[in-house]
């Protein structure tokens, strides 16, 4: 038997016992995650003439290199993601960075490429057949690479949060917006619950909204073992071990799961039960002066009690799952 803690009650103290159990369930623990946000961007017009025809580009939907923009005068327009913009037409004998662009661009998506930064015949071949993909016809007269099939991309994939592109509508000129992509997560780890009572409150002076970075002290980090998972509003969460980060492909999920741009939220992290386990009511555990937790059990001592430290392991089934040398 335990002794439950009545401190906090205004009336005289009676002392209550519980049963102690084994634990069954999984163990939950909070914790907190911790993000770094790739801020929204804005893609911009090239050079363009003509009437949108078909766009793909939604609320919600993703853009990534290669993907259609749109469609204008029967030639879809692809986002392209490259150091820089392409800023000029390109045809054989042409030499430069753009080049090199271009010839890694065409590889990309599986067509004739030449090497490095200079215009060959197989860069004349590859310009053919892109112009072929995006016209859906011969374009065998073509062999001019026209910058104005491609939309200037700066990260590799961008989650559309509003797009000005309208169909029937006349192509936007250049330099003017196509669409605005959403923040999103590109790093998350794990910190200790305590860790969220820590972050402060959005300042309107920081420039766009931006949320103060945090950076974990090594005591504050949580370490996970593959025994345990990692979940976010009930939405499991893919976890680097060896990394002791969210995994890459659940960084998408993450971004839609929490807040834009804050800097941290709750988590929870689970594992089986430990042999030994025992289940007992939060109010039985108590923390002493130098933070030791600890329970109370019934003794033939003089005072019929004695404390009997122990480790808290989490929760299971809305009671506190611990371990420590005590008798069921």
């Amino acid at each position: 038997m335990l002794y439950l803690d009545q401190r906090q009650q205004v009336s005289p103290t009676i002392e209550v016992w519980a049963d102690v159990s084994e634990a069954q369930g999984a163990i939950a623990e909070p914790a907190t995650l911790i993000y770094t946000w790739n801020f929204g961007v804005t893609l911009v017009a090239p050079m363009w003439d003509g009437i949108v025809q078909s766009t793909s580009c939604e609320a919600g939907g993703v853009i990534e290199d290669g993907s259609v923009v749109a469609r204008i005068n029967d030639v879809d327009r692809i986002a392209a993601h490259t150091p820089a913009p392409f800023y000029r037409p390109l045809a054989v004998e042409d030499r430069g960075e753009d080049v090199r662009m271009l010839n890694e661009l065409l590889q990309r998506q599986g067509l004739t490429a030449g090497d490095g930064d200079r215009f060959d015949w197989k860069t004349r071949i590859g310009v053919m057949e892109l112009s072929a993909k995006l016209q859906k016809r011969d374009s065998s007269s073509v062999d001019i690479f026209d910058p104005g099939w491609v939309v200037f991309l700066p990260d590799p994939r961008v989650t559309v949060a509003s797009c000005s592109l309208s169909v029937a509508s006349p192509a936007p000129a250049q330099g003017e917006e196509i669409l605005v992509s959403a923040s999103t997560i590109t790093h998350a780890e794990v910190g200790a619950a305590t860790v969220l009572d820590l972050v402060p409150p959005p300042s309107d002076d920081e420039e766009g909204g931006a949320p103060a970075a945090i950076v974990l002290e090594d005591s504050e980090r949580m370490a996970l073992s593959s025994e345990q998972a990692l979940s976010v509003n009930g939405e499991p969460i893919a976890f680097d071990y060896e990394n002791q980060v969210v995994a890459p492909e659940s960084l998408p999920l993450l971004s839609s799961l929490v807040q834009e741009n804050t800097p941290a939220s709750r988590a929870q992290v689970q594992r089986d039960l430990v042999a030994g386990g025992l289940s007992i009511p939060a109010s039985a555990v108590l923390t002493t002066s130098d933070d030791q937790t600890c329970v109370v059990t019934r003794s033939e001592s003089e005072d019929g009690y004695t404390p009997v430290k122990v480790e808290v392991l989490g929760l299971a089934n809305g009671d506190v799952v611990i371990t420590g040398p005590i008798e069921v």
